[in-house]
């Protein structure tokens, strides 16, 4: 097996096993709730950074063969397209534009308020910075919580407890065809998960295969002294020096999309 692709397997068996192995007693409910949803979320991860890897491993190995048969396309007939990009998108329109316009927040606010590099600034420096980036932290974290209704795809549903279920989503362009970012994790009330799971088992064939989200969305940017850099899996998302990046939804609805005018 390809080195990295057997870490990454590694990696993910093991938080497996984190995740199923439940809550320590000296967790409470809310904790112990939002510590395995942050797990299960890591997992999702990198089970999706698991299945990218295979399939550039694949990709790279048809163009190898490709190249040695003399097949290969040439160079530049590959369309380049960046949805997210778009200026005209809000900041909260879907995960990755939400990570950019924080990641974009947090580097103007470093620069207006002329925050040093804290990997190479003195000690008053450093100590400046770290000050001035919780404080940040508190206040990105309040001004980013707002109303979200994001098309989603449900990858799975987990039941947690009698009360609790956990659903893994991933975000999807406005038509519901392209996947806007990694799957992430989000708790629903039981009862609100199992009218999912019926409308999921009882879709026809023309319905669409996404929903609907609405909630809050909930970022959990988070302070850490001991990360300097992205480093090699980005793996929570790095926002800048000591500050890294999680989110949630706090979920109202999951249902399907309203068909459009004049179709029953």
């Amino acid at each position: 097996m390809n080195r990295p692709v057997h870490r990454f397997a590694l990696l993910l068996s093991w938080l497996t096993v984190l995740a199923l192995a439940g809550p320590t007693p000296a967790q409470d409910g809310v904790d112990a709730g939002r510590e395995r949803e942050q797990l299960m979320t890591k997992i999702a991860d990198l089970e999706a950074e698991l299945t990218a890897a295979r399939k550039r491993i694949a990709q790279l190995e048809a163009e190898v063969a490709a190249l040695r048969s003399g097949t290969a396309a040439p160079a530049g007939n590959t369309p380049s397209a960046n949805p997210f990009a778009a200026p005209a998108l809000p900041p909260l329109a879907n995960p990755l534009r939400a990570m950019a316009a924080i990641k974009d927040d947090f580097q103007s606010a470093a620069e207006k308020a002329n925050q040093e590099d804290p990997g190479v600034a003195g000690a008053p420096a450093r100590r400046a910075y770290m000050n001035w980036a919780r404080k940040w932290v508190a206040a990105t974290n309040k001004a980013y919580r707002k109303q979200i209704e994001w098309p989603v795809r449900v990858d799975d549903l987990q039941a947690w407890d009698a009360k609790k279920t956990f659903v893994t989503l991933t975000a999807l362009s406005p038509d519901g065809r392209m996947a806007l970012g990694k799957p992430f994790v989000v708790q629903m009330p039981k009862r609100l998960a199992e009218r999912l799971q019926s409308q999921i088992d009882n879709r026809k064939k023309d319905d669409p295969e996404h929903f609907m989200l609405k909630g809050v969305f909930i970022p959990m940017i988070r302070f850490d002294q001991t990360r300097m850099v992205e480093g090699p899996f980005n793996n929570p998302p790095y926002i800048g020096p000591m500050v890294e990046y999680f989110f949630s939804v706090d979920v109202a609805s999951i249902t399907p999309p309203e068909a459009p005018k004049g179709k029953s």
